[in-house]
């Protein structure tokens, strides 16, 4: 499809730029839970999700998560292997994160090129958006 055609269809999925980083090869992740989503992470997570949307100018509001498990990360049907490593961030409040990960970009990628193939990933059969204002899904 062309981009800007008049009759193309808007894009219904998520979009690259949710998944590009350009300041660090490590991109931010949270987990979400041990093997599934938790609530009780979840309402730990919310406010400093919301709190980090406004750092950014203008300010970005927080619509949820896209929910992939860790192993198709770690063994992915197709591309490089992206395993989640755990990396709590230490602070006092909201700038604490007991639950931040991260996962590392190959050397030969680009942050580009990791943002298409963590879209991929996140879009692939077993993951899901959780938003904010659901109720978890039960197969993340």
């Amino acid at each position: 499809m062309l981009a800007g055609a008049q009759d193309q269809p808007s894009f219904a999925g998520l979009d690259f730029r949710h998944f590009e980083e350009t300041r660090d090869p490590e991109v931010s992740l949270d987990r979400l839970g041990q093997s599934g989503i938790d609530k009780a992470v979840v309402r730990y997570l919310r406010p400093r999700a919301d709190k980090a949307g406004t750092t950014f100018r203008p300010p970005k509001a927080f619509n949820g998560w896209a929910v992939v498990r860790a192993r198709l990360l770690s063994n992915p049907p197709h591309g490089p292997a992206v395993p989640v490593i755990a990396s709590p961030i230490p602070g006092q409040g909201l700038d604490e994160n007991i639950y931040h990960a991260h996962v590392a970009t190959p050397d030969h990628f680009g942050h580009y090129s990791m943002a298409l193939h963590l879209r991929h990933l996140f879009t692939s059969p077993g993951s899901s958006v959780y938003r904010i204002d659901s109720d978890p899904p039960t197969q993340p």
